[in-house]
Order: structure tokens, then C-alpha cells, then sequence
């Protein structure tokens, strides 16, 4: 038989016992994205945070993808896009804003500072408003 010096070792041990069924219980693993991603025809560098539950993946916290892409946009065209909000438990919620737009260029640059400026042409459209559970929610600005 096996006898400890320790008197607190049945208080340790219902306390270790209880800290993983706590643990167990939970089963949230908080994770970080930073890649590429797909949605429908859009394809963009992502950043998101996503809880593992049960092997499987809810999106948590704030969200963001988007494209844009130079070397496209000095040849010819570029297609860009940007969206950014929040997900709570697996759904949109709050604040959102998307931004879609196409322009080109004639390759003309101006250097101001120490920055390069290249002369665009295009259309940009943009939404902002709030989501509840992925629903619109209240007014939208265009």
C-alpha cells in the first residue's frame, strides 16, 4: 500500500480531477489564421481567429480578407476587394465593411516624399453596416 506524506494530496487530487473535467467541458481550442482563402469567386489573403470545438471550426472573433494586386494593376487591370468584421460564435455580428473595385493604370507615376504614386483610374463601391447573427440589422450606408 501506498502512503503519502502529504495530507493535502486528497485535496490535490479532487482539485487535478475537477481542472480536467473543467478542461474537458469547454473543449475551446482559440486558434489564428493567416492565408489564403476562398469565398465563391473571391480568392484573398485572410486573418481570422476561429475556436476548434468538437473537431470542428467556428469562426471567433475579428475577420478580414482581401486582394488587391500591383503588378496586375502596372499591366493592365487589377480587381480588388476588402472585407473586415467580427464573427461571435460562428456568425457575423456588428460592424461590417465591403469593399469591391476595379481600376486601371497607365503606368504614370509621381514620386511624393518618399512614397511613389501611381495614377489610377476605376470605380470603387463600398457597403458598411451591422450584422445580427449574419442578418442585416439597421441601416446600411452605400
Amino acid at each position: 500500500m501506498i502512503q503519502f506524506k502529504n495530507r493535502n494530496w486528497p485535496l490535490l487530487h479532487i482539485l487535478t480531477l475537477l481542472l480536467g473535467i473543467s478542461y474537458g467541458v469547454s473543449g475551446q481550442i482559440r486558434q489564428q489564421y493567416m492565408g489564403p482563402m476562398t469565398l465563391g469567386k473571391y480568392h484573398g489573403e485572410a486573418d481570422y481567429s476561429y475556436l476548434l470545438m468538437d473537431r470542428d471550426t467556428i469562426l471567433d472573433g475579428p475577420f478580414s480578407i482581401k486582394r488587391s494586386n500591383l503588378e496586375a494593376l502596372l499591366e493592365k487591370e487589377d480587381f480588388s476587394f476588402n472585407i473586415t468584421g467580427v464573427y461571435s460564435k460562428g456568425y457575423p455580428q456588428g460592424s461590417w465593411q465591403f469593399q469591391f473595385g476595379e481600376f486601371q493604370s497607365n503606368s504614370e507615376s509621381r514620386v511624393v516624399g518618399y512614397q511613389y504614386r501611381v495614377l489610377i483610374s476605376g470605380e470603387q463601391e463600398a457597403a458598411k453596416g451591422a450584422l445580427d447573427l449574419g442578418k442585416p440589422d439597421g441601416s446600411w450606408t452605400l
